[in-house]
């Protein structure tokens, strides 16, 4: 064989060695490091920040379905998940609906809504009412998620004047 492609050979399996030396030395296996996890049955996502409302104001029914806010507001902070749940309280205890009961459609982490309400049974018995409302939401208790109950502060008066 000619020198000259001998020479030619043995030059490209040195470097094809020497390449292929340097590839190995710089794909080292990637370093994993520690990272923190969440203690064992605790899923991540869940808040650490316990939810505030309060209650306000006045509820006027001037007629069977119309009612008039006299600065009736739900105001609340620190609400972390939009499946959390309001429960409203009526005190007498009568059979109402009351909005707003879910936080998914409404802005968060804090805001202030207007209540409504509707009597399911048509007129009241009543002339004076108390509304009263509480937060359920999961919160992280000895390592275990549960779902825990604040009272909102304050009431809002509904009157009946029909």
């Amino acid at each position: 064989m000619n020198k000259k492609i001998m020479l030619g050979i043995i030059v490209v399996l040195a470097l094809t060695g020497v390449g292929l030396f340097v590839y190995q030395q710089g794909s080292s296996d990637p370093q994993i490091s520690p990272t923190a996890t969440p203690p064992e049955g605790v899923p991540t996502g869940i808040s650490n920040v316990r939810p505030e409302c309060q209650l306000s104001g006045r509820i006027v029914f001037i007629a069977d379905k119309l009612t008039r806010s006299d600065g009736a507001s739900f105001v609340y902070q620190g609400v972390m998940d939009s499946h959390d749940t309001l429960n409203w309280s009526i005190n007498p205890a009568e059979d109402v609906r009351v909005g707003p009961n879910r936080f998914s459609a409404i802005p968060l982490p804090n805001g202030k809504e207007t209540p409504t309400i509707a009597f399911n049974q048509g007129k009241p018995s009543l002339t004076t009412y108390k509304l009263s409302a509480s937060i359920d939401y999961p919160y992280v208790v000895n390592n275990k998620v549960e779902v825990l109950n604040q009272k909102c502060t304050g009431t809002i008066e509904v009157k009946i004047a029909y």
